[in-house]
């Protein structure tokens, strides 16, 4: 079971409350270990592979467009 702690940072002049939540976990669990534990070692360094090919990818798509002399800026693109 979690905790959940909320504190009030600041209130708007319309009466809305800005509140930053934290949540305790009870159980010593730690989730990242435990959801690193359901892949091999192999997934792990495909996983890690495929994201620098496609962060690769990303940067050589936006130096093309900054280059472009005259962009388009009808272009939509959308960077994950």
């Amino acid at each position: 079971m979690e905790t959940i702690i909320t504190h009030q940072i600041e209130s708007k002049k319309n009466g809305t409350k800005i509140v930053r939540n934290f949540f305790f976990n009870k159980d010593k669990t730690n989730y990242m270990v435990l959801a690193n534990s359901y892949f091999t070692k192999d997934e792990k360094k495909q996983a890690k592979l495929n994201y620098e090919f496609n962060f690769s990818a990303r940067e050589d798509l936006v130096r093309n467009l900054v280059k472009h002399p005259f962009p388009n800026w009808n272009l939509k693109v959308t960077f994950l």
